[in-house]
């Protein structure tokens, strides 16, 4: 199950429990993601690589995150 990410709490609460966050263009997965390194105003930093926020989707995958990290966000 996947689930859109766009507001800075959303991005901060990903950082801090270190949950998975793919990178999508509409329907096209660009990146199967990772950590959240760093997030700002615009940009996102995921595997060492920076994704403008105005132009990617961000999907937090619970698929593979662990049942107690679940009932975080």
């Amino acid at each position: 199950m996947n689930r859109y990410i766009k507001n800075d709490s959303d991005f901060v609460l990903a950082l801090i429990t270190k949950q998975r966050v793919s990178i999508w263009d509409k329907d096209h997965l660009i990146d199967s993601g990772g950590e959240v390194e760093w997030v700002t105003a615009n940009t996102v930093k995921i595997n060492s690589r920076a994704y403008p926020r105005e132009f990617y989707q961000f999907r937090l995958d619970f698929s593979k995150c662990s049942q107690d990290k679940k009932g975080l966000l």
